[in-house]
């Protein structure tokens, strides 16, 4: 998704947990140089459960993990 003047854009992905490190040290590190060099990541957020194999890998990034929790409900 972008805004209007092209300057922000928001990727969305969506993994298992087991298909997540695959995509970032098989698929992503090819590229992770060009990509960053092109833009700057302001934030990354990580819905769901983790490991702390996925957590080492994303605190580079400065992720923010999100998990569920139960209340609010009628």
């Amino acid at each position: 998704m972008v805004n209007a003047p092209k300057t922000e854009v928001h990727i969305i992905e969506r993994y298992r947990t087991a298909g997540l490190l695959p995509h970032v040290q098989q698929t992503f590190s090819p590229y992770a140089e060009r990509f960053l060099a092109l833009v700057q990541i302001q934030k990354l957020y990580v819905y769901g459960e983790t490991t702390p194999q996925i957590r080492e890998v994303l605190d580079g990034f400065g992720a923010i993990y999100l998990t569920r929790f139960a209340g609010f409900s009628r």
